[in-house]
Parts: C-alpha cells; structure tokens; sequence
C-alpha cells in the first residue's frame, strides 16, 4: 500500500461511517414520506411490460412458473433494490422491498396458475406498502427457437408525498428487476441453474406507462 492510500485509509473509514449515520438519520424521514396503506392497482399504476425468448417448450415452461419457489429463485437479491421473498402458504409470499435511504416497502403476495398460454398471476393484497400485480404468459418463439416468456406488471406509487413525485424511478426500477428476473428465469429453464453474476442473454425489453 502506498503512502498515499495509507493516508486515506482513515478518511475513508471516516466517510463509510458519516454515511452510515445519514442513511440511518433519514431512514425514518423517508418512510414517513411513503407511509400509508396501498389499495389496489389503479390508473395511477405504472405499467412495465418485459418479453424474453427461452430454449423450450411452452408446456415445460409453463410447469416451472407455476412452482411455488419461483418467485424466492427468481427475486431475491442484493443487487439493486434488495428483494426478499418469504413463502406464507402454498400460494401466498411476503415480498419485502429494501430502496436508498433504507425504505422498507412490504407486501403480502397471492399467486394463480393457469393454463399453458397464461401460466401465472400475481397480485398483492390490500393492506400493504405496495399495490402491484402481474401476469405472465407464453408464445412461440419464431423459427422453432423455443418460447417467449412475456412479463405484464402493474405497480402503483407508493402512499405518501415521496410515492407521488416517484413515477419515473418507479417505473425504471420495475423494469429492471422484471428483465432481471427473466434473465434468471431462462439460466434457470435452460442449465437448471440461477445465475449469481450479471448475464447478458439476448432478451427483449419494452416499458411503458399506462
């Protein structure tokens, strides 16, 4: 280690604390901010949509999105917003979303299989911090190339001041965790396995709002 680094080393300890200490200052503020009980999606809900081409058929891929474990495998993670998904009953999850400044937005999830076409839906219970629901539904892929998986969210603004003027980073964060997701979704039907570094597979990306 250089002189140099050695004497930044105790600043930069200094500023990883000061951090720290800011995040925890206005975890509190910024809850208070978003607090507030969600209701159901409305026409306020930012609309992600999310398509991805995956090496097999449409029935075996309808039978992996249906597993119940799904969601945990797919989900969770520390990267970006960090998800945790904690199962409550054979259809049912709680999904906890950690953002900046240490938020904490929690909701209780129900899941519906259905046929081949249309093999999930999603959609959180009232109550919670954050009103979403979701479908997933299958295509084939041109050329025999295996199958599309598409991704239709809607996710509405948090309760609160800070939820309404937050629509934009919203609507880019949801996208984000939906590709990822399907990026997972195709490691996971194509090798059986989830990834744990970033992957770059060919995907389809469209997000619009309603």
């Amino acid at each position: 280690m250089s002189p140099q680094e050695q004497d930044h080393g105790p600043v930069h300890g200094a500023l990883g604390k000061a951090e720290d200490g800011l995040r925890k200052a206005v975890a509190p503020v910024a809850q208070r901010l978003v607090s507030g009980r969600a209701g159901s999606v409305g026409d306020d809900a930012v609309l992600v949509r999310q398509a991805i081409t995956i090496g097999r058929d449409a029935e075996e891929l309808a039978q992996l999105l249906r597993s119940p474990e799904l969601a945990r495998q797919l989900l969770t993670t520390s990267d970006g917003p960090e998800i945790s998904v904690e199962p409550t009953g054979p259809d049912s999850a709680r999904w906890t979303v950690t953002g900046p400044l240490g938020l904490h937005l929690v909701s209780d999830v129900r899941r519906e299989s259905g046929p081949t076409e249309e093999p999930l839906r999603w959609h959180a219970e009232p109550g919670g911090d954050l009103a979403h629901e979701g479908v997933l539904r299958l295509k084939p892929a041109r050329e025999d190339w295996g199958t599309e998986l598409h991704a239709e969210i809607r996710v509405a603004p948090p309760a609160g001041p800070l939820g309404r003027l937050g629509r934009g980073p919203l609507q880019t964060a949801a996208g984000a965790v939906a590709m990822k997701a399907l990026r997972r979704c195709k490691s996971l039907a194509e090798t059986g396995e989830v990834p744990t570094l970033r992957d770059n597979p060919s995907g389809r990306t469209t997000t619009t709002e309603s």
